[in-house]
């Protein structure tokens, strides 16, 4: 996802979903457990096998568009987490300063899930959210090896975890990463757009890469009419699709072909355009 997301497609779409359901599971689970406690292996079965299952769904056709909208939001959650945790005790630390954390966090992740909606942000949303998802998982797992619970598993756990429970332990205890915590988790915000632009230029085609006419933006009318006006020979530059970050005389860059929100506003447009034209007739 680091390195090379915008080209994973449906690999990356599942591990939006993966960690969607990953996230979804596991902070429910630590909230609600009782002082008896469950054993850390169970938690860890019940997360793996909900992120499976978001997964499989998110590779799979029929949860695309889920799986899009799915990485955008973790991509912005993921963002957003490690700037609150980039301080001890919390970016925004005290006892009624809690809620502002979680509200900054969430706008963060509705920004991601929103930039895949419109053409002119998605390739700038995927390549974002497959950037911040991948340094997230990277840097987090290299904390683990140093400092184990200590660090940045630490400042998720305070982050998440408010289960009266675990108390003593979560609140009372505290967060204070040590400092090459806060440093990774500082390198790793600043990777993220630096991984995103390097993708955006390395892998300039499109991230879907569905090849079927119902798949591309303007739909099929506009696809027949593009093949008949374009006698170039096939690989030629001018049949090569263009990778703007939304620049080019096109309203809809030819980057955003193929991503499923674009085809269904794609199919309202001719449903409009031949519902007027059989009007039209009819007068």
């Amino acid at each position: 996802m680091m390195f090379a997301g915008i080209r994973g497609w449906r690999l990356s779409t599942g591990v939006g979903v993966g960690l969607a359901a990953a996230v979804g599971s596991w902070a429910p689970i630590i909230n609600s457990i009782g002082p008896s406690g469950v054993s850390d292996i169970v938690i860890t079965i019940i997360v793996l096998g909900f992120s499976i299952a978001g997964f499989v769904f998110g590779v799979i056709p029929f949860g695309r568009l889920v799986g899009i909208f799915c990485l955008g939001f973790t991509g912005g959650l993921a963002f957003g987490v490690r700037i609150m945790i980039l301080r001890p005790g919390l970016l925004f630390n005290g006892s009624g300063l809690y809620v502002t954390n979680w509200v900054l966090i969430v706008l963060f992740g509705a920004m991601g899930a929103m930039s895949m909606i419109w053409g002119r942000s998605q390739r700038a949303g995927l390549l974002f959210s497959c950037a911040s998802v991948g340094t997230f998982l990277t840097f987090l797992g290299a904390d683990l090896i140093i400092h184990k619970q200590a660090g940045f598993s630490r400042g998720l756990r305070f982050l998440f975890d408010r289960n009266a429970s675990h108390f003593l332990d979560i609140v009372g205890g505290g967060y204070d990463p040590p400092g090459a915590t806060l440093l990774l988790i500082g390198i790793s915000l600043g990777a993220t757009p630096i991984f995103a632009v390097g993708q955006h230029f390395v892998f300039k085609h499109p991230f879907d890469r569905t090849k079927e006419k119902n798949d591309i933006v303007g739909g099929s009318e506009e696809a027949e009419i593009s093949e008949k006006g374009n006698s170039a020979p096939p690989g030629s530059a001018r049949q090569r699709p263009q990778a703007g970050l939304g620049t080019g005389p096109r309203s809809t860059p030819a980057w955003g072909r193929g991503v499923p929100m674009s085809g269904v506003f794609g199919s309202a447009q001719r449903t409009a355009s031949g519902l007027w034209d059989s009007w039209r007739r009819k007068q």
